[in-house]
């Protein structure tokens, strides 16, 4: 057993951190961290793992984390917080992922909204609002069509690329970070 899962496992209480992925194969997937206490004061968070098999149903998902939990031998019982998106499948009144952990495990366990999807939507958000921001992505979206569209500029810019001592980079078009929640 890893020595984070054992100090998690010695915790008085433990939390737990989750979010759903799909992979280019089209399967589900959770990545999950715990926040925990070691010396019974100091709090701590690591990566437990990756689960396969969520379909993004909120009972699948709770049986995965819930089977999870126990193979790595944490008792259920001290689960005390739950963070995720905020999407109505984790954290919804009626049957989320959150509900379901306090209909079954802990009626007072509490359910926290992630600070990184927060501050990513924020950021993506004021993002669009600043026109220096839409300006620097049509520059780099340009750019990027530019050298991936005729393999002799892509060539061109390795050369640059490999003259100046710098890494060997592809040009990528930017991408918006979209939750579907």
């Amino acid at each position: 057993m890893r020595s984070s899962l054992k100090k998690a496992v010695c915790s008085p209480f433990f939390g737990v951190l989750i979010d759903e992925t799909n992979g280019i194969c089209k399967h589900g997937h959770l990545i999950i961290y715990l926040s925990y206490f070691i010396d019974d004061c100091i709090p701590t968070y690591n990566f437990y793992g990756i689960a396969r098999g969520s379909d993004g149903i909120a009972k699948t998902i709770f049986n995965v984390v819930y089977a999870e939990l126990k193979k790595g031998k944490l008792d259920i019982s001290k689960l005390i917080d739950f963070g995720s998106d905020d999407c109505s499948t984790m954290i919804g009144k009626g049957n989320g992922v959150a509900t379901l952990f306090k209909r079954h495990i802990n009626p007072f366990l509490t359910s926290i909204h992630c600070v990184a999807h927060r501050t990513t939507l924020a950021m993506s958000t004021v993002a669009k609002n600043i026109e220096f921001s839409k300006t620097l992505e049509k520059l780099v979206n340009f750019m990027a069509s530019f050298f991936n569209a005729s393999s002799k500029s892509l060539e061109e810019l390795e050369t640059t690329q490999e003259d100046l001592a710098c890494p060997i980079l592809k040009m990528e078009h930017t991408f918006d970070i979209r939750w579907l929640s």
